[in-house]
């Protein structure tokens, strides 16, 4: 596993790979113990895109080698978020009809 901290303006972000996509992304009130990640392509593709996205860019989600886990129904609504167009934004709702459909929605 390579892991490394990147210092965003909002907050320090750990970033772990298993030398092939990035499998895990989340907020630390601490910076962790970096493992072996010099040379690693993941976190260096990873930290571009981070930055670009910071400096005001648009970088592209799927341009991210992104090793997804969950549950069933958790790949199933990371998937269709990123099919959600850069700057919108849809409602809970809307995402749950989209996954299934009306018919299975309380109001």
């Amino acid at each position: 596993m390579y892991k490394m901290n990147y210092d965003s303006p909002i907050g320090n972000i750990v970033l772990k790979s298993d030398g092939y996509s990035l499998v895990e992304c989340y907020f630390s009130d601490e910076k962790e113990n970096e493992e072996k990640n010099i040379g690693n392509v993941v976190l260096e593709e990873t930290v571009q895109w981070l930055d670009d996205y910071f400096k005001g860019n648009k970088p592209l989600i799927k341009d991210l080698p992104i090793k997804f886990k969950g549950t069933e129904f958790q790949l199933k609504v990371w998937n269709k978020l990123l099919k959600i167009p850069y700057g919108s934004t849809i409602s809970y709702k809307e995402l749950g009809k989209i996954i299934f459909g009306e018919k299975n929605l309380s109001s």
